[in-house]
């Protein structure tokens, strides 16, 4: 077996069939390659839409332990690649996607994790989704990060969204920490890198991602992904990085400053208002959509994602420290 693709899955019913379909259609030029994927109790029609999918490839497991770290770790284990690609069943996958990560693995023995380009899309019908969309993809809303990077070379980076390695890495630095709920991915690299391995962004075939549909579902996602940093300052002793920082530190300088002073407070929050306003007329000016409701929302939905990641960046480190992980109520 030469590839491995393995798909987390949960109540993906409005995604699979085309995550699959981009998939499956692709030209693998004579690779042979599996599909496994782990469902981690759908209670939609997941689990029916892949069993119905006339695919031999594709190969279905339970993952009784529900949560998306188990499943990585459980198609991991049983998968049997030369080289392994994660997907997300959330989205759809250029032509020469897989091909494009597996020859970057075989130009660099020393490559560790290799990820491409992800394009924010909105799910279709959703003018919320829309909005939501163009701040993930904005620095704005998610600083430098590999949602906004628009270099054209392959570069360096901590982390990439899914990823693609050689199933040996595995061996080297170990299976995905299943203390890690949320963020496995980062810690997981971290250790890549502590390995002596680089991990590298390329801009080749794209992944196409589909946004939140709602505001409380975007600050439940920047909550849970800010909240595990300071699990790993707690593991690894590596302090977040300085854009993981910003939104905490903003926020902490908020409550400090009203505590000060009602004038410098409410200066403050009118500086950002202007500040996150000014980046809502720019990003809607390339789209040209500038309508005072949409640059008030997307104002809006920028705040939201600078006070998620805030707020779970505070949950972590006051909670970090004494206890595993929380999971957020079960919450996916």
């Amino acid at each position: 077996m030469d590839l491995s693709i393995i798909i987390p899955v949960y109540n993906e019913e409005k995604f699979i069939i085309n995550c699959l379909e981009s998939i499956t259609k692709q030209d693998f030029s004579g690779l042979n390659v599996e599909i496994l994927i782990a469902d981690g109790g759908s209670s939609d029609s997941t689990k029916a839409l892949i069993e119905d999918f006339e695919d031999p490839r594709i190969i279905l497991l339970d993952n009784k332990m529900k949560f998306q770290v188990y499943a990585l770790n459980l198609m991991i284990k049983q998968a049997k690649g030369e080289y392994i690609i994660r997907c997300d069943a959330h989205a759809e996958y250029e032509e020469n996607y897989f091909i494009s990560l597996i020859n970057q693995l075989k130009e660099n023995d020393n490559l560790g994790n290799v990820g491409s380009k992800v394009v924010t899309v909105p799910q279709p019908g959703s003018g919320q989704s829309e909005l939501i969309s163009i701040a993930l993809g904005s620095k704005f809303g998610v600083g430098s990060s590999h949602r906004t990077n628009e270099s054209n070379q392959p570069i360096e980076v901590d982390t990439v969204l899914f990823g693609a390695w050689r199933k040996e890495i595995f061996d080297k630095v170990g299976l995905f920490d299943e203390e890690f709920i949320r963020g496995q991915d980062l810690e997981h690299n971290i250790r890549i890198k502590k390995a002596g391995f680089e991990i590298i962004q390329i801009n080749g075939p794209k992944v196409t991602y589909y946004a939140r549909d709602s505001k409380v579902k975007l600050f439940n996602m920047m909550k849970q992904y800010a909240s595990v940093k300071p699990y790993i300052l707690k593991k690894h002793r590596i302090f977040p990085t300085f854009r993981a920082l910003v939104p905490f530190s903003f926020y902490l300088f908020l409550l400090i400053s009203c505590l000060i002073s009602l004038k410098l407070f409410l200066v403050v929050v009118l500086i950002y208002v202007a500040f996150l306003a000014f980046g809502a007329f720019l990003e809607l000016r390339k789209r040209c959509s500038l309508r005072v409701v949409s640059i008030l929302e997307l104002t809006s939905i920028f705040a939201l994602q600078h006070a998620g990641h805030a707020y779970g960046m505070l949950y972590g480190f006051a909670t970090a420290f004494r206890g595993k992980i929380n999971n957020w109520s079960g919450t996916r």
